[in-house]
């Protein structure tokens, strides 16, 4: 039997190397009039520059999750019950699904439809796709709109996908690394942990 996590972290990394196919098509075919656009994925006029905004908004974006898990119990219960389904994961799969969310959801949400639609409303959108099944979860979307805007400056700014890609996958690779260490601190957390862990604990990271 395979670790659990395992099998569902295959399965999303497959899904959006599928949205990152599916991303290359409309990039070439409205993009690049065509022709795919490379361009996209060079490393743009000003590297340096761009490379220190990866850096800052991936720390940044870092600092604020464990600021809103510690001061809003949503965002925990959010994250605890997220670690439920992702418990068990390596650092390889971790790593692995975190860059497949970068690649695919940046070429989608930033390669493709914000040079059809604009930053705000693809950022809307890019929010939107992050509504989840569980009511507990509402936060998310909203997080995943703003966190959406600032990739989308990212991409305007830099003039390149590669900045948005790098922090995307840095950002969830940090802070899936965060809610899997929180939980791994809640003694037998289980999709509702957040509802009964004792506030007083705190959460280290």
């Amino acid at each position: 039997m395979k670790p659990e996590g395992k099998v569902p972290a295959v399965g999303m990394i497959a899904l959006y190397f599928v949205m990152a196919a599916v991303a290359a098509a409309l990039m070439y075919w409205r993009i690049g009039g065509g022709a795919f656009p490379w361009d996209q994925f060079t490393p743009g006029p000003t590297p340096l520059k761009a490379s220190v905004l990866t850096v800052s908004l991936v720390c940044a974006i870092h600092i604020l999750s464990k600021v809103l898990i510690r001061v809003a119990p949503v965002f925990e219960r959010s994250s605890l019950q997220m670690a439920n389904v992702l418990k068990g994961l390596s650092c390889m799969h971790v790593g692995c699904l975190a860059l497949a969310s970068g690649i695919g959801e940046e070429m989608l949400f930033r390669g493709w439809l914000l040079n059809e639609t604009g930053l705000w409303i693809s950022s809307l959108l890019f929010g939107l796709m992050h509504i989840p099944p569980n009511r507990d979860w509402w936060s998310w979307p909203v997080f995943a709109g703003v966190v959406g805007c600032l990739l989308g400056l990212l991409y305007v700014e830099s003039q390149s996908l590669i900045y948005p890609i790098l922090a995307h996958a840095g950002i969830n690779y940090v802070n899936i690394c965060l809610i899997l260490r929180m939980a791994r601190r809640r003694e037998g957390y289980t999709s509702n942990a957040g509802q009964t862990a004792p506030r007083d604990e705190g959460i280290h990271g």
